[in-house]
């Protein structure tokens, strides 16, 4: 019963394969022992035993072609996915995007900072819209330094959990003294650095924290490390240009009411608070541009981006789901 529910969720075409690295299994199986046989054999005996050998030879090397055949196409599958995936962050993040780039671009040589945050990030596809921001940062940089931390059950749920992640990218040893855990961290992020340098501060699984502590634990990161870390760009800017440092913080959710005293719009940005990322529905006309561009004829693309918005309802993440099933991708 097991099999069989595990067999439903495979594609006709990886479950052909399974059946050929079973056919090909049982077929290395008989070729072994005839050959045995073969050992043991002679006169005529032997010969039929080399000709049964010999047919079972032939019909693994045609398995093996048909499964090369297999490999090759899901290769092209999982291409194909991938190019779906990094073509869907291209929908419609622009806002997003002309808002990050309006506080970046006006750094100085002297370099700058800016904290950002993504919330609804589970409905409005906000992965996507990271990824979009990642490749819009990589492009003015040769050095985009990407931490990203995960608040999981795995974790410490405080500041110390999240110290403990940027510690692991950095190599450090956890130290017991939170402030000198803290500094550590922050002089091996500034040793790395060289000009131009990005560093960017991905925080993940926001929502992972307790309610009670979230409010504790954003006030400690901005305070306690974010601030001191930045406050030494002018020390660094001394001896290398352009240094940036950018956070974004990823929420599944809405921030939690008292968390929002440390969040701003971006015409009200200070250089203190954390921005908030516009992210908004899908229309019909978004879908439909993006289908455009994947050269399938007018009236197809129309007829599709009709639908999926009215059953999606112009949702982000429903809409990427939608997307993916239509071509190709059912799970």
């Amino acid at each position: 019963m097991v099999q069989a529910t595990v067999s439903q969720r495979l594609s006709p075409a990886d479950i052909q394969r399974e059946a050929l690295n079973k056919r090909y299994g049982e077929l290395a199986i008989e070729y072994a022992t005839v050959n045995q046989q073969v050992s043991y054999s002679s006169g005529s005996e032997k010969m039929r035993r080399e000709l049964e050998a010999e047919s079972i030879l032939q019909q693994m090397i045609e398995v093996h072609a048909k499964l090369k055949v297999s490999d090759v196409a899901s290769l092209d599958r999982n291409r194909q996915y991938l190019n779906l995936e990094e073509e869907l962050q291209k929908i419609d993040f622009i806002e997003a995007k002309e808002v990050v780039e309006g506080i970046v671009s006006k750094f100085d040589r002297n370099g700058g900072n800016a904290s950002f945050l993504l919330q609804r990030n589970l409905q409005m596809a906000g992965r996507l819209c990271l990824l979009e921001l990642k490749d819009q940062l990589q492009s003015n940089t040769r050095d985009l330094k990407s931490f990203p931390i995960e608040f999981s059950a795995d974790t410490e749920l405080n500041h110390i959990g999240l110290l403990n992640r940027l510690a692991s990218h950095l190599g450090i040893e956890p130290i017991s003294e939170p402030m000198e855990y803290s500094s550590s961290i922050q002089q091996a992020i500034v040793r790395s650095l060289q000009s131009g340098s990005v560093v960017l501060i991905e925080i993940h699984k926001w929502d992972a924290l307790p309610l009670a502590i979230q409010r504790e634990v954003l006030c400690w990161f901005l305070e306690q490390f974010w601030q001191p870390l930045i406050a030494q760009l002018p020390t660094i800017a001394t001896t290398y240009s352009r240094v940036r440092f950018i956070t974004i913080l990823v929420v599944e959710d809405e921030i939690a009411l008292d968390c929002q005293e440390y969040c701003c719009m971006h015409d009200e940005y200070d250089g203190q608070k954390i921005i908030d990322l516009p992210l908004q529905d899908w229309t019909e006309n978004d879908i439909l541009n993006w289908l455009d561009y994947l050269g399938l004829p007018k009236q197809q693309s129309e007829g599709i981006a009709k639908r999926i918005h009215r059953a999606s309802r112009g949702i982000p993440e429903l809409v990427c789901s939608a997307l993916r099933r239509e071509f190709g991708q059912p799970y």
